[in-house]
């Protein structure tokens, strides 16, 4: 089944706690070229990543769950490399940076710091702030929900049925090329990639 969107403001849902959380990534979803409204720099590639706080249940004994979306980008200066540095405790060489594809976070380890910010419109928001790499000799619980790996191009239907219908609409709604088809017909899998419960998440 499709995992429950967590809270984002208002009163409907519950919201993840302010703390850091042992987490693990369970979705990596390709979200296309989004529009920025509140963008000096106009439309950009962006990529959504979800993680699992395994140590947090809500109410009803499933685990919270947050995200964060990032431009595509590992540039010196791009906040999603700086993230991915911090959460594997080291810096990129140039032969793991062209190595590097987002398969390889699903089911990563993590500590999650999560921060609860109020919006322009009011209300509050748990939004990630850090993540960082699990101190040597920390074990991680395991993940309880399905992992997602999505893109628009590799268009997997199984990986589809598990997105919220927000994210969804979101792709559906995204920025596209001229004369470029809005889905593949070469599915991805739905599931991740390769992970070794080694010194370093990825």
């Amino acid at each position: 089944m499709a995992f429950p969107k967590p809270k984002q403001g208002g009163t409907d849902f519950e919201m993840a706690p302010a703390d850091t959380h042992a987490a693990r990534c369970y979705q990596v979803i390709d979200m296309g070229v989004q529009e920025r409204p509140n963008s000096q720099y106009g439309p950009a590639h962006e990529i959504r990543i979800a993680w699992e706080l395994t140590d947090c249940p809500m109410a009803d004994g499933r685990n919270f769950a947050i995200s964060r979306s990032f431009t595509y980008s590992l540039s010196a200066k791009a906040n999603l490399r700086k993230i991915l540095e911090s959460w594997r405790g080291k810096a990129f060489d140039e032969s793991e940076l062209d190595a590097w594809t987002p398969d390889s976070l699903i089911n990563a380890p993590c500590l999650l710091q999560v921060q609860h910010n109020t919006g322009t419109n009011g209300k509050t928001y748990a939004q990630v702030a850090t993540v960082t790499k699990p101190p040597k000799g920390m074990t991680v619980p395991p993940l309880t929900n399905p992992t997602v790996i999505y893109s628009p191009e590799f268009h997997d239907p199984a990986a589809w049925a598990l997105l919220t219908k927000w994210t969804q609409e979101k792709i559906n709604n995204r920025v596209q090329a001229e004369g470029t088809a809005p889905e593949s017909e070469n599915p991805a899998p739905a599931g991740g990639g390769t992970f070794v419960d080694d010194d370093i998440p990825f």
